[in-house]
């Protein structure tokens, strides 16, 4: 995925989970030379230390004709 220039468009669902810190992860939508696909995203976060990390990013697959 590294060199890609996504412009984000949406999410679609987001989830949080509370561990040492909360980790999220989140559904969206993101697109490059008009070519939306959804990706998925895991970010922990502890608040308390100021520490942000994304754990992973994958590709979902296009977005069919008719998502908004």
């Amino acid at each position: 995925m590294q060199g890609k220039h996504l412009e984000f468009k949406k999410v679609l669902t987001a989830q949080s989970q509370v561990v040492a810190g909360i980790n999220y992860v989140i559904n969206l939508v993101a697109g490059e030379d008009g070519q939306d696909s959804e990706y998925k995203a895991a970010v922990w976060v502890k608040e308390w230390e100021n520490f942000k990390k994304l754990t992973s990013f994958d590709l979902g697959g296009p977005v069919t004709t008719g998502a908004n």
